[in-house]
């Protein structure tokens, strides 16, 4: 997942006894891995849904039905649940009998414990059940906010929500397989991750099927008005009808993506790889969900400039999908893996110049985030390998382990050359196929593998320290150096016209002038201080208010709020009020409430744009306000 928060604290104690009541079941609940879940003794290893999407009332309601394996003695199958209405459990395939169970104290983070009375004869348990319009996991969208003008959902399981739409054993080190059958209006259309119809069903009724095992933060729903198109013979695209044309567009290089990926993961295992282009609340990037991709439409810009948040979430095929971190404190394994695999695939797609790029942006947001986090006294967010008793597994979703993960992974190449740790990557893979791994078994296994690499790379400095190892790749090119020069330039300027000359170079500040990645790091690299003037130059020539590109946008609004240039804030206010990725919104309004009088207009602008916002992004900004 492409993702980067500020951490929100919760109460919670990782491995103890959470009630004092004697009498009751949950006295002997211990909370492992932020999951209820006794998948020691219990374990669910495969489900079967059937449920019913009702969008006049935004609740998902049915049956979940779990096949069991009975490990070690016990009396009792714990499930993790929040905000969810159980209306009866029973026991049995064919003739269901009903079972005694109890439901738990409830935590604000954790949900409650679903505790069914089992024995060791019990194969399958099924639980009939309702969500609540609140739940965590469900974006509920109306009409008014989709280019079709009908109603849409989207799921979002990751970290720990899946709980707030299935009652199901919600921690990463257990993996299921599933099937399902889904019923929605007749002239909508459901996807899951898994196989997938092509066309809608008049009757509005679709079966799914995930033959191999996955984590339940990875099972998806979607519905809505929704159109395909094939891009490969393995490969194809799926978004609201109106722009199916415009996405099958910018996501054709799909096929050759995975050409590349294989080329240097293995074999891509899943069968198809397709990718559904979700309304703009969708609050992240993109989601790696098996066979079918979330992405967020703000990287279908026209001229694949953002088409790496592909390549990140296709890279989740292997590192978190196939190879999943055994706990949300091993979150660096699948983050760090995905981030130097995006930048290896774009790599073989452009050139080492263009993956080095990614790397200086991606750098660079790592430090803005290392230096707020220090100033937080949040230090146990800054190293691979965190700790997060008693904290929201999203407190640890940040820019750390995503880009430090990647940069040891890039140094560990350049210690013992590439052609030894492609090997390595390749064995790594297939070695922990469709299992998971904790930091200490990657660390056994590297150290297994890769004789002396302690000698090479001081592997628990990256891991379980904070400050920036001395022996890290340094990612740099002419073309970023450059832009630096250029933004110091400008903002120093007087004036500015179309040709601007500095140190005897000329430029066009044009927007085709640069790519992406070159704006990005020109506008990072101006002063904060640079004067409204120069901005009011910028905007005459560039116009980036009205820029369809919001890594872009983003960028230049928070020069703009530093300066104070209020001509773009009529844009900052409609782009808050229609983006809901929360890496754009988090620091804008960071950004906001450094000034009183925009502190008030960034509350104003959340509460009239909050409905547009899934939860996931609604509890970072409430957050940010409040401090």
């Amino acid at each position: 997942m492409r993702t980067v928060i500020f951490g929100i604290l919760l109460l919670l104690v990782s491995s103890c006894s959470l009630y004092q009541d004697e009498n009751k079941k949950e006295n002997s609940i211990v909370v492992t891995n932020h999951s209820y879940a006794n998948t020691d003794q219990v374990r669910s290893k495969h489900i079967r849904l059937n449920l019913q999407v009702d969008f006049r009332n935004h609740i998902i309601s049915g049956v979940v039905r779990h096949e069991i394996e009975h490990l070690n003695k016990s009396g009792h199958f714990i499930l993790d649940t929040k905000n969810l209405t159980i209306l009866k459990v029973t026991r049995g395939e064919d003739n269901e009998t009903e079972v005694d169970y109890e439901i738990g104290n409830s935590d604000s983070i954790l949900g409650t414990p679903l505790i069914i009375d089992v024995d060791k004869k019990d194969k399958f348990i099924n639980v009939y059940y309702k969500t609540s319009p609140d739940s965590e996991a469900l974006g509920w969208l109306d009409s008014s906010q989709t280019m079709t003008k009908q109603p849409f959902l989207y799921t979002q399981g990751e970290a720990i929500l899946t709980r707030s739409w299935i009652p199901v054993q919600d921690v990463p080190s257990n993996k299921i397989t599933f099937e399902a059958n889904i019923e929605v209006p007749g002239n909508l259309m459901a996807l899951m991750g898994a196989e997938n119809p092509t066309v809608k069903n008049d009757l509005g009724k679709y079966q799914f099927k995930m033959d191999q095992p996955i984590p339940t933060y990875l099972i998806a729903l979607v519905v809505g008005d929704i159109s395909y198109r094939k891009t490969g013979s393995n490969t194809g695209v799926y978004a609201e009808t109106p722009w199916i044309n415009e996405v099958s567009s910018e996501l054709s290089d799909l096929p050759l993506m995975i050409e590349k990926a294989e080329k240097l993961c293995g074999k891509y295992v899943w069968g198809r790889y397709d990718v559904i282009v979700l309304p703009y609340s969708f609050p992240f990037g993109g989601m790696e969900n098996p066979r079918l991709t979330f992405l967020n439409p703000t990287v279908i810009v026209g001229d694949k400039s953002l088409i790496s948040v592909i390549a990140h979430e296709l890279a989740h095929s292997w590192s978190g999908n196939l190879v999943t971190n055994h706990t949300w404190e091993d979150f660096w394994l699948n983050e760090g893996w995905t981030v130097y695999i995006e930048h290896r695939i774009m790599e073989m797609l452009h050139d080492r110049e263009f993956s080095d790029m990614l790397s200086v942006i991606e750098w660079h947001e790592y430090m803005m985030e290392k230096e707020y986090y220090g100033e937080q006294h949040k230090d146990y967010l800054l190293s691979l390998k965190t700790d997060l008793k008693g904290k929201n597994p999203d407190d640890g979703m940040t820019s750390v382990p995503y880009v430090r993960g990647a940069f040891l992974f890039k140094t560990i190449e350049e210690k013992i050359g590439r052609v030894k740790f492609d090997a390595f990557i390749r064995k790594y893979f297939e070695d922990f196929r469709f299992r998971t791994v904790t930091t200490e078994s990657f660390l056994n296994y590297i150290r297994k593998e890769i004789k002396n690499i302690d000698k090479l790379v001081k592997l628990d400095e990256w891991i379980y320290g904070t400050d920036i190892p001395a022996d890290m790749y340094q990612a740099g090119t002419e073309r970023m150096t450059e832009m630096e020069k250029l933004a110091v330039a400008i903002s120093n300027a007087k004036y500015l016209k179309e040709t601007f000359v500095t140190d005897g170079k000329k430029y066009l500040l044009k927007r085709n002038s640069f790519n992406t990645q070159e704006w990005l790091h020109l506008l990072r690299s101006m002063p904060r201080t640079t004067s409204p003037k120069i901005l009011a130059y910028l905007d005459q020539l560039i116009d980036f208010n009205s820029w369809h590109n919001a890594e872009i946008q983003t960028e230049w609004f928070l020069l703009a709020i530093d300066a104070n240039y209020k001509p773009a804030f009529p844009a900052l206010k409609t782009f808050l009020g229609k983006v809901g990725r929360r890496k754009y919104l988090q620091p804008l309004y960071v950004k906001l409430t450094e000034r009183p009088e925009n502190r008030k207009m960034a509350k104003l602008i959340f509460e009239e744009s909050k409905n547009v916002y899934h939860s996931v992004a609604v509890s970072t900004i409430e957050e940010i306000l409040q401090e």
